[in-house]
C-alpha cells in the first residue's frame, strides 16, 4: 500500500496523530476525573519506568550502534549528558514538571480558625503583634494567589519546548530503525513512541490543572493544551526533514540526547516521590518494574537490531 521509503513517515504522522489525541485526553481529565495523589504516583512510577527503560533498552543502545564507523563513542556521551543537562535546566528554569494533584491545587491553611492564637491577636486590642500576623498571612495568600495566575505561562513554555524534544525524539527513532533491515517495519521507533505517549497525558493534566488554579477558562485550557500537543508533530516534521539532509551520524547524536532527556524526566518524577514519601512503597516499585519490562519485552516486539 505505501512504498518502503515512504513507510517511515506514515509512521510517524501515525505516531505524533496519537500522542496529540493522548495529549488532548489528559487534559480533558482533570475536568471530568478527581484523580488521587496514590493513584497518580502509581502512573508515574508506571510511565517513569517506561522512559528509563526505553532511553536505557532503547534510545542509547541506538546511538552506540554504529561506534567505530561513523560515530564516536565520546561523542555520544556528550549528548547524553547535553540531554540531562538541558532538560535538569528546563526543570529548573520553568519548574514545570509537576505531575501531583496537591501541587497544583494545594489550598493555603485558614490560620483564622485553625490557628486560636493567631485568632485572639487579631481581635485583640492591646497587642498589636497579632495585628500583623494576621496581615501577614493575608499578604500571602494574596501573593499566592498573583502567582498561581501567571505561573502557568512557565508551565506552558516549558512543556512545549520539552514536547517540541518528544518529536525530535520520535523522528529520529524512527528514521534509526527505517535504516535497519533487520527492523519490523510497522514498530519504527515503537519504544520511544510508547515513553512519550504514556507520559504526555501527565504534562497535558500539569498545564490545565496549573491553568484551572490560575482562574482560567476551560476554552482556555483547551486552546493551551492544543497548542503545546502540537509542538510534537511540529518537532518531528523539523527534525525528520533535517534528517533527510543529515547523516547517520547527526541520528545517533540525537537519539543519545534523547536518551538524556528521558533520563532526566525518568528520575525527576520518581526520586521525589521516593524521598518525600514512604506509602505504598511495594506496589509503586512494582508498577516501576513493570514499566522497565514493558520496556524490555519491547526489544523483542522490534527485531534484532543488528542486520
Amino acid at each position: 500500500m505505501f512504498s518502503e521509503s515512504g513507510l517511515p513517515i506514515v509512521v510517524l504522522v501515525v505516531y505524533c496523530i496519537a500522542v496529540v489525541v493522548a495529549s488532548l485526553a489528559g487534559g480533558g481529565i482533570t475536568q471530568r476525573l478527581q484523580i488521587t495523589h496514590n493513584g497518580m504516583q502509581h502512573i508515574i512510577s508506571l510511565v517513569g519506568g517506561v522512559m528509563l527503560g526505553t532511553a536505557v533498552f532503547h534510545l542509547l543502545p541506538h546511538a552506540l550502534h554504529d561506534i567505530g564507523r561513523t560515530v564516536q563513542l565520546d561523542n555520544v556521551m556528550l549528548a547524553v549528558m547535553a540531554g540531562i543537562v538541558v532538560m535538569f535546566a528546563m526543570l529548573r528554569l520553568f519548574h514545570h514538571h509537576h505531575h501531583g494533584e496537591e501541587q497544583v491545587f494545594q489550598q493555603p491553611a485558614e490560620d483564622g480558625s485553625k490557628h486560636e492564637h493567631g485568632h485572639d491577636h487579631a481581635h485583640s486590642h492591646v497587642h498589636e503583634h497579632g495585628h500583623a500576623h494576621e496581615h501577614d498571612h493575608t499578604h500571602g495568600r494574596e501573593h499566592g494567589r498573583r502567582a498561581g495566575r501567571y505561573s502557568w505561562l512557565g508551565v506552558l513554555a516549558g512543556l512545549t519546548i520539552h514536547t517540541l524534544i518528544d518529536g525530535v525524539t520520535l523522528a529520529a527513532a524512527v528514521r534509526m530503525d527505517a535504516g535497519h533491515p533487520g527492523r519490523t517495519s510497522l514498530l519504527f521507533g515503537f519504544g520511544a513512541f510508547l515513553a512519550v505517549f504514556l507520559h504526555k497525558p501527565l504534562d497535558a493534566i500539569s498545564v490545565t490543572s496549573m491553568m484551572a488554579a490560575g482562574g482560567k477558562s476551560v476554552r482556555a485550557r483547551r486552546v493551551a493544551n492544543l497548542v503545546f500537543a502540537l509542538a510534537c508533530p511540529l518537532g518531528a516534521g523539523l527534525c525528520y526533514a533535517g534528517l533527510s539532509v543529515g547523516g547517520g551520524a547527526t541520528v545517533a547524536y540525537l537519539l543519545a540526547f534523547s536518551a538524556g532527556v528521558f533520563l532526566c524526566i525518568a528520575l525527576s518524577d520518581l526520586l521525589p516521590e521516593m524521598e518525600f514519601h514512604s506509602h505504598d512503597r511495594f506496589s509503586l516499585s512494582a508498577m516501576l518494574m513493570l514499566g522497565l519490562l514493558a520496556a524490555w519485552m519491547l526489544r523483542f516486539l522490534e527485531g534484532d537490531l543488528h542486520p
